[in-house]
């Protein structure tokens, strides 16, 4: 017996509720699970609660109408496959709500099992296939770690929740020392399979809330989630000397790899220039005092990581 198709379906009408849950639980040809809740709160709760294959909800909810919460619902759970139900016949609201994150728009008036399983089926797979895209469009294909593209979009989503919640965190950006050298003398093989341990130890190191990503070239990132800058210090020192290590390990015993690294935590007014830059300004400073290091722009300028918690740390070492 193939897994439960687990779904939400949130529709605050008794009589419509038990019309669907009819229809999924008498289906022979899949597993349904099925959760009802009567309102969009409940059902942005049981989201956070458990994971979903497929939300099917109505546009008109006791604390919700229209496409808004297709919207809330999508941002919620946005890889989540969502289906809308609606008492409506209206084709402009069908292409909207697409627009807003759901996969397809079913009228009640007409709805029949097999036109329901039938859409549950092709939305699935289609959002699947999205899923699938969209990760590979946020992937760097050298090291499978995230690119540019997924960091800056990670980025955005971290400062929208400083901004609107002070949920802090905080940028690392780590450079490899001297990579021409490696590829001049080892060759562009080595070279590739060096940065794959780069991301691939990047990975292992940080929490599953955290995002690692290869910006370009030998440049890395890391975005530490819900991390002061004291905390993210430690973290990147270790995720350095770690890297090092598994490059010696991994590529060439004969390795004496080195990274330096810059490090800055978010604050008010800051977007993703401004933090990127206080970073990189770090980072820029690691490599002028010798590489094979990690500075920090603590807000006012940059000072050696080891110094960060002593009493003077607050005197830059160089000013932005």
């Amino acid at each position: 017996m193939t897994d439960a198709i687990r779904v939400l379906y949130v529709e605050d009408h008794d009589s419509d509720a038990r019309i669907i849950q009819y229809l999924l639980e008498g289906c022979v040809e899949e597993n349904f699970s099925v959760e009802w809740v009567d309102t969009l709160a409940k059902a942005i709760a049981a989201i956070h609660d458990h994971p979903l294959d497929l939300i099917i909800a109505d546009l008109g909810l006791p604390d919700g109408q229209g496409l808004s919460n297709v919207q809330r619902l999508h941002e919620a759970a946005p890889t989540t496959t969502i289906v809308v139900l609606t008492a409506d016949d209206d084709g402009a609201d069908a292409i909207e709500s697409i627009r807003y994150g759901a996969q397809e728009y079913l009228s009640k008036q007409s709805l029949r099992r097999e036109t329901l399983i039938r859409t549950i089926r092709h939305s699935l797979v289609r959002q699947e296939r999205l899923m699938t895209a969209q990760a590979q469009a946020m992937t760097d294909a050298l090291t499978g770690i995230g690119n540019r593209r997924a960091f800056e979009r990670e980025m955005d989503r971290r400062l929208h929740d400083f901004r609107r919640s002070n949920v802090h965190f905080c940028l690392a950006i780590f450079d490899v020392d001297f990579f021409k050298k490696v590829n001049d003398a080892w060759g562009h093989d080595v070279g590739d399979n060096t940065l794959r341990v780069v991301g691939r130890t990047l990975v292992n190191e940080l929490r599953a809330t955290d995002l690692s990503s290869r910006l370009g070239g030998e440049e890395f990132a890391a975005i530490l989630a819900g991390c002061r800058l004291e905390d993210a210090c430690r973290v990147s020192n270790r995720i350095r000397g770690t890297i090092s290590e598994q490059c010696r390990l991994q590529v060439k015993p004969e390795f004496s790899l080195t990274l330096s690294g810059g490090v800055a935590e978010v604050q008010v007014g800051d977007d993703l220039e401004t933090l990127y830059n206080r970073a990189d300004e770090a980072l820029y400073s690691a490599k002028e005092n010798g590489r094979n290091r990690c500075m920090v722009h603590d807000g006012k300028g940059i000072v050696p990581l080891e110094s960060l918690t002593a009493a003077d740390h607050r005197t830059p070492i160089l000013h932005s």
